[in-house]
């Protein structure tokens, strides 16, 4: 992809707001990067890679890495026309590995991504394969440092300095990334917009204050919204800083949250705990 520093949506923007302010962000890269991503590969920002750096660093994941393991629980209590409230347990292995178990009404609802692909496992035990655009660069959210260490290592990401912006009176450092891959140079730039992430870190802190990317419709091609992860009550686990509360909005709607309970690193996970089925 291709920035104009775009402000992170209040509460009260619009969904259409927001998605414009990242449209507008995404053609403004588009525009900066395309003439050198054709000739060099995904251009990474010097001065953006030392933003990421240091945030790995002030969150204390800088000795993490794809072998690092990440078991996390609490409660996930969903918003819209009936409010709900399910048990939540989350796995991770590195960044890109993921298992989401929620609780619901009707049983345990199994979310499972693992090298770029996923899978929703149902209570009934049925499966649904999720869309390739929300998979390829999965880096998981529940913990941001180790999606940024992650995302600063390697080679493969598209990397940009999208300035600075000031929400509530907080200083915030903006940078996107993306996944450039493929077999030509403008197959790589399309993923790298389709998969553009901008993260807004406190310039004080070194901590994410919030993540905003698209989220692709399962099933329906092309339809997308804008998701803005917003992470607080960071508190420091084996020398890690991680968001305990973590709220998910698109544009005005609080969609979900996660207020988890506790937090552990390096417990012994099983490749098996990442198993997606063959897709016939």
């Amino acid at each position: 992809m291709r920035g104009v520093t775009i402000v992170p949506s209040e509460p009260s923007q619009s969904v259409l707001g927001l998605r414009l302010a990242f449209v507008l962000a995404l053609g403004l890269v588009s525009s900066l990067l395309g003439a050198q991503t054709l000739a060099s590969g995904p251009v990474r920002d010097a001065s953006a890679q030392q933003t990421m750096s240091n945030a790995v660093m002030e969150m204390g994941a800088a000795g993490m890495g794809p072998g690092s393991t990440l078991t996390m629980s609490g409660q996930l209590p969903l918003h819209g026309q009936t409010s709900s409230i399910f048990p939540l347990t989350i796995k991770a292995r590195g960044a890109t590995d993921s298992r989401a178990e929620l609780t619901t009404l009707d049983g345990v609802r199994t979310t499972v991504i693992h090298g770029g692909r996923g899978m929703i496992r149902k209570p009934d035990g049925s499966a649904t394969f999720l869309s390739p655009n929300n998979t390829a660069a999965f880096q998981t959210p529940y913990l941001p440092a180790l999606a940024l260490q992650s995302l600063a290592n390697s080679q493969s990401t598209e990397i940009q300095n999208l300035g600075s912006t000031t929400v509530d009176g907080v200083a915030l450092d903006v940078v996107a990334t993306g996944l450039y891959q493929g077999i030509t140079p403008g197959r790589s730039e399309k993923l790298a917009d389709q998969t553009r992430t901008i993260f807004y870190i406190q310039h004080a802190s070194g901590f994410v204050a919030r993540i905003v990317r698209l989220h692709y419709a399962e099933g329906q091609d092309g339809d997308s919204q804008v998701e803005d992860i917003r992470y607080s009550d960071y508190r420091t686990v084996n020398g890690v800083m991680v968001p305990f509360h973590q709220e998910t909005w698109s544009g005005d709607q609080l969609l979900f949250e996660v207020n988890f309970s506790t937090v552990s690193f390096d417990a012994a996970i099983g490749d098996s705990d990442f198993e997606i089925a063959s897709q016939e």
